[in-house]
């Protein structure tokens, strides 16, 4: 769920029922393992990342905004400017990791 399915034209609306669909199937196979939610790292608009925070933190899962995990400079992101590259995804890993450990104590 996230850049794929707003890049076919799924509204924000139908990204929240199947976010919860997803997360309701993947907690009753996991109920003792704590999710952490992330939305998209890139440049989707702040409605469709709010439906997936509010259905992550309806679920009782920790959210995570992408958009705060990874900047918008061109060094950041591929040829395509919409997967991030090396340098994007240590930037990534840099701002996510204390993050998570935070989250999961």
């Amino acid at each position: 769920l996230g850049t794929n399915d707003y890049y076919a034209g799924i509204n924000a609306g139908s990204v929240s029922t199947n976010a919860a669909y997803y997360l309701r199937h993947v907690q009753e196979i996991y109920p003792d393992v704590p999710i952490t939610v992330i939305s998209p790292f890139g440049n989707i608009p702040a409605d469709f990342n709010a439906a997936i925070g509010s259905v992550a933190q309806t679920a009782g899962c920790h959210y995570i905004d992408g958009t705060t995990l990874l900047s918008r400079t061109a060094s950041s992101w591929s040829k395509d400017n919409v997967h991030p590259n090396t340098t994007g995804f240590n930037e990534i890993t840099a701002a996510f990791t204390p993050i998570l450990q935070q989250q999961l104590g």
